[in-house]
């Protein structure tokens, strides 16, 4: 009897040391699949770093651009109220004129360049502004 206790816990013993070895086995995967998954991990967080800033160079280029055009928009619409003004004066001084003088004839010449040059700023405006 005590033969077979001892074989009884022999085999448990045996048992036990299969479980033991296998989950060291498991254990052991589980480590390096963890340790390949922060490995990636890793790789991604530097990869989305690099990518970031990419993006907020490109950002702030494109910020800059704005700022450029905004500017020249600007610019514009004043050289665009100045024709204007200039064409608003040239209109007012060929009203005061008879039309049949030559000199009223040049005036709406001039006028007519005026609403030319407006016309044109008009659409270099919309140009930059769109």
């Amino acid at each position: 009897k005590e033969e077979e206790q001892a074989e009884q816990l022999q085999n448990q013993l045996q048992k036990l040391h299969e479980e033991y070895v296998n989950f060291r086995q498991q254990a052991d995967r589980i480590q390096r699949n963890m340790e390949a998954e922060l490995e990636d991990n890793q790789e991604t967080i530097t990869h989305t770093k690099e990518s970031l800033a990419r993006i907020l160079e490109e950002k702030s280029r494109l910020e800059k651009e704005k700022e450029a055009l905004e500017a020249r928009l600007g610019y514009q619409s004043k050289d665009l109220e100045e024709a204007k003004a200039q064409a608003a004066a040239a209109k007012a001084e060929l009203a005061k004129k008879p039309a049949e003088k030559p000199e009223s004839e040049r005036t709406l010449e001039a006028t007519k360049e005026f609403e030319a040059k407006i016309a044109t700023l008009e659409a270099q405006c919309r140009e930059a502004s769109a």
